[in-house]
C-alpha cells in the first residue's frame, strides 16, 4: 500500500496541469457612423471658443499680477539701492 501512494503522488507531482482553455473570440459588429449633425458641431464649436476665450483671459489675468509684482519689485530694489548708498556715504 505504502508503494502505491507513493507512486500516485510523484506521478500526479510529475505532470504539469494543463493549460488554460483559449479565450473565445468576439466579432465586433461595427455600426456605420451616422454623420455629426449640425447642431452637435456648432455647440462643440460654440463650447471650444469659449475654453478658448477662458483661456485667454486666465492667461492676460496671470500677465497682469506678473507686471504688478515686477513693478513692485523694481520698487523695492530701488528703496534697497538707495538705503545701500545712503549708508556707503554715511559710514563711507
Amino acid at each position: 500500500m505504502k508503494q502505491r501512494k507513493e507512486q500516485g503522488t510523484v506521478s500526479r507531482a510529475a505532470t504539469p496541469p494543463p493549460p488554460p482553455p483559449p479565450l473565445p473570440k468576439f466579432r465586433v459588429i461595427s455600426k456605420p457612423r451616422a454623420e455629426e449633425s449640425v447642431t452637435k458641431r456648432e455647440i462643440a464649436k460654440f463650447w471650444r471658443q469659449k475654453r478658448i476665450v477662458e483661456e485667454d483671459h486666465l492667461l492676460a489675468a496671470i500677465k497682469a499680477a506678473a507686471r504688478l509684482r515686477a513693478r513692485n519689485l523694481t520698487v523695492n530694489i530701488n528703496q534697497i539701492y538707495g538705503a545701500y548708498v545712503c549708508m556707503c556715504i554715511y559710514y563711507g
